[in-house]
């Protein structure tokens, strides 16, 4: 469930990658801010950002099932 979703010139996609919305997601020992965005051809791509800056990105692809697989960037 995404906590925000962007809406008017903000859901428009730029160069191709569109910002899907932002999610909250907790990690093992804190919390953070999931960016989720589309690039198109069934791939997206998730920005994590923790309380203290710190940042995880992850590939996404899907199977045919439709579910997630991430890849570590």
């Amino acid at each position: 469930m995404l906590a925000l979703e962007p809406t008017g010139e903000m859901a428009l996609p730029l160069g191709g990658v569109r910002l899907l919305g932002i999610e909250a997601t907790r990690r093992t020992h804190w919390h953070a801010m999931r960016h989720v965005f589309d690039l198109g051809e069934d791939a997206g791509l998730h920005v994590e950002v923790g309380p203290f800056g710190d940042v995880l990105a992850f590939a996404v692809a899907y199977d045919h099932a439709g579910d997630e697989l991430l890849t570590a960037l």
